[in-house]
């Protein structure tokens, strides 16, 4: 309760005066928490999404692999660009976190937060499947060439060990990872939902 007591009291203050807060301390520790935790994974990843393309680039150019085929490199490139693609949505989404405006009204900082959430809910039951198959892709495409000097145990061992990888990734840590993005940002929307049901009975 002392959180949303000083929460209230920084939003009763004179709009001046609230105006100068910049950070989200007044929320409570673990709403901080969940902010700092949403806008770190989106940046982190982000950066590792860059160095990702950056080293599959350098393996393009100088990998000196000696593949035949304008598929294969094909497929490293498509690679390359999904990677990119990832990047640009993640930067995106670190920006539209960073934008929350953290002292506005806290019918306003609410309303932030939810359009923030259903965006963020459409965005990833599009990014999600879309990635997921443009990446399988891409790898099918690779393993044409590369596969092709395996004898087929081997080969098939390794279609195998990366479709179940793919399968795992999709529907086990990415679902667990949506789950838990849900649930912080969740927590953020109940306690700003408290608060602002708290200063309306007390007006």
């Amino acid at each position: 309760m002392q959180d949303f007591d000083a929460l209230k009291k920084i939003w009763q203050e004179e709009p001046g005066t609230a105006r100068q807060i910049s950070t989200p301390a007044e929320l409570s520790s673990t709403s901080q928490r969940n902010r700092k935790w949403l806008k770190n994974t989106q940046l982190i990843g982000a950066i590792g999404q860059i160095f990702t393309a950056a080293f599959i680039t350098w393996m393009i150019f100088y990998g000196n692999f000696g593949f035949k085929y304008w598929y294969t490199y094909f497929s490293m490139g498509l690679i390359v660009l999904l990677s990119l693609m990832q990047m640009g949505i993640m930067f995106y989404t670190y920006s539209k976190i960073n934008a929350i405006d953290d002292a506005a009204a806290p019918s306003a900082h609410l309303r932030q937060w939810e359009e923030y959430y259903a965006m963020r809910m459409r965005m990833i039951q599009f990014q999600a499947p879309v990635f997921a198959i443009l990446l399988t892709l891409a790898i099918g495409i690779y393993y044409i060439e590369v596969l092709s000097f395996m004898k087929m145990l081997q080969a098939s061992i390794a279609v195998v060990v990366t479709a179940a990888w793919i399968l795992f990734a999709y529907f086990y840590l990415g679902k667990r990872s949506i789950r838990k993005e849900k649930g912080r940002l969740q927590s953020i929307i109940d306690e700003l939902k408290e608060v602002e049901q708290q200063l309306t009975t007390n007006e």
